[in-house]
């Protein structure tokens, strides 16, 4: 096995490509998973922290990071530590801007 040296421009290639296919990966599973409950005819409005990473197929911890940067609002909920995520807001983190096929 070779051990590979990479310069800093192809660093950031690689970086820049695999950010784009995820957010590519993002878009598409939120237009073929529009996560309507069951007896209902519209998408959930706020998503639960385990739904949202679901929906956008991320870790919950990714969710916490985005919203310590300010990329996401947390809404509390019921008093104690739970939270919502406004689904909009999740579909502009990832560029579709409440667009639906």
């Amino acid at each position: 096995m070779e051990l590979q040296i990479f310069s800093k421009e192809e660093i950031q290639k690689l970086i820049e490509a695999t950010a784009r296919r995820t957010a590519e990966e993002m878009v598409e599973r939120l237009q073929r998973e529009p996560d309507v409950p069951p007896g209902e005819s519209e998408p959930l409005k706020y998503l639960t922290k385990p739904q949202a990473a679901k929906l956008l197929g991320c870790s919950q911890g990714s969710l916490d990071g985005w919203a310590r940067q300010g990329l996401l609002t947390r809404h509390k909920v019921g008093g104690g530590r739970a939270v919502r995520y406004d689904r909009s807001e999740l579909m502009q983190l990832v560029g579709l801007k409440g667009r639906r096929k």
